[in-house]
């Protein structure tokens, strides 16, 4: 059956397949659109020939997580990651802005050999995960090593409680339990892929639910200001429920302290009635 610009890859080594790599045409739209920030992680068992589903997601519009085509290795090796990589290359012609992966110098090797442009940075919450398992069970449970390792992560802009609570829940715990739920370590290739399709049609199909909600829907705005009409018309429902909160805050929660002029340029202390936060706005 022909398939409208579908990319597949494979690698096999002493007639056994040690690499898989497949990208639809949905797959490729969505990565046009989605490009900005890609991660991918190969901690998922896809079947009972122990090959590891690599897929490579980004966040669309709405917030959520969007699948951008799947691979499965056989190895986590660099030469392994390095095929990946340029048969992900082959199918979107071009690299993502950047590319988050998890703690590995075989993914990291195989990222500087083939992306010259894109920014490499590392999952925290993947590396927060591994911690207990990396300290000695008595330093991390009986001392104060977890506060001072927290004082050395974060810093004013991001805390722990809110990285915690806030992006663990909306992305990577979230990705990891939609993977796992269609992953199974005695399946066989025909079962997964079906599965994997079932589990890519949910998907999708929540996409266009939102898409068509915010295309039909009219937003419903607290209070009537120009800004929030605004923004209702240039963001999806879902992002903008979340503008319309910041907007109230910054309304109603936010007092102009001082204002300062010097060679054209604008200085305004903002100061928000929580106490001791201050930012500086400079335009």
């Amino acid at each position: 059956m022909y398939v409208p610009n579908f990319t597949f890859r494979y690698r096999v080594e002493n007639s056994e397949l040690v690499a898989m790599f497949w990208a639809d045409e949905v797959a490729k739209c969505n990565y046009k659109e989605f490009e900005d920030i890609v991660s991918f992680d190969a901690t998922f068992n896809s079947n009972k020939y122990n090959i590891k589903l690599v897929p490579f997601i980004g966040i669309d519009n709405h917030g959520k997580c969007v699948t951008l085509g799947s691979r499965m290795l056989l190895h986590e090796d660099t030469k392994s990651y390095t095929w990946l990589l340029n048969a992900f290359m082959t199918a979107f012609s071009h690299e993502p802005t950047m590319i988050v992966t998890d703690q590995d110098g075989s993914m990291k090797r195989a990222i500087e050999a083939v992306f010259k442009k894109a920014k490499h940075r590392l999952c925290m919450w993947h590396i927060m995960q591994k911690i207990p398992s990396k300290i000695c069970k008595e330093i991390y449970d009986e001392t104060n090593f977890k506060e001072r390792f927290d004082k050395i992560v974060w810093n004013m802009f991001i805390e722990p409680l809110k990285f915690k609570e806030k992006w663990t829940t909306s992305r990577y715990k979230s990705e990891n339990s939609f993977f796992k739920s269609f992953t199974s370590p005695g399946a066989t290739h025909v079962s997964f892929m079906m599965s994997y399709e079932s589990t890519m049609e949910m998907q999708r199909y929540r996409q266009e639910a939102l898409d068509f909600k915010t295309i039909e829907a009219a937003p419903k705005c607290e209070i009537k200001l120009e800004i929030k009409l605004h923004a209702a018309q240039v963001y999806t429902r879902t992002i903008f429920l979340l503008v319309q909160t910041k907007i109230n805050e910054g309304c109603w929660n936010c007092t102009i302290q001082d204002l300062k002029k010097d060679e054209g340029c604008e200085t305004v202390i903002i100061r928000d009635k929580k106490p001791n936060d201050n930012r500086s706005l400079f335009h």
